[in-house]
């Protein structure tokens, strides 16, 4: 492997591990709320805090990572992917076709891998660092 693809690799588990503790983080924090004060708002707010700061964290340390911040095209694919991903391991959970651990475990794999694909896209072929 390439250094260039070393250094992305290490700078992406790193964004995306730090994403999900962020993420868990905000979910805890917005059940314990909507315990406390069962609205609608709070539902609404423990279906879209979490992943917002999820890609809020990932955007932060890949973008301090490799010197690149976050372009819109990110914040565009990257909610569409999340929510959509999300969606179909709720279903999958509801339907009785999978349990809450597969589903997180697959939902996981599939955010990681076609993420860290487009991250290997956005490097230039030859020099191995991220294109601006």
């Amino acid at each position: 492997m390439q250094q260039g693809v070393l250094k992305t690799l290490l700078v992406y588990s790193t964004a995306f591990a730090l994403a999900g503790a962020a993420a868990w983080a905000v979910a805890t924090l917005t059940a314990i709320a909507m315990l406390e004060t069962p609205t609608s708002f709070a539902t609404i707010r423990s279906i879209l805090f979490p992943p917002l700061a999820g890609l809020a964290t990932f955007a932060l340390v890949f973008g301090l990572g490799t010197g690149h911040p976050m372009r819109a095209q990110f914040w565009l694919v990257g909610l569409a992917l999340t929510f959509t991903t999300l969606g179909l391991a709720l279903a999958a959970i509801w339907q009785g076709y999978t349990t809450p651990l597969e589903a997180l475990v697959l939902g996981v794999l599939v955010l990681f891998g076609s993420g860290f694909f487009a991250a290997l896209r956005g490097q230039s072929p030859q020099s191995g660092e991220a294109k601006p």
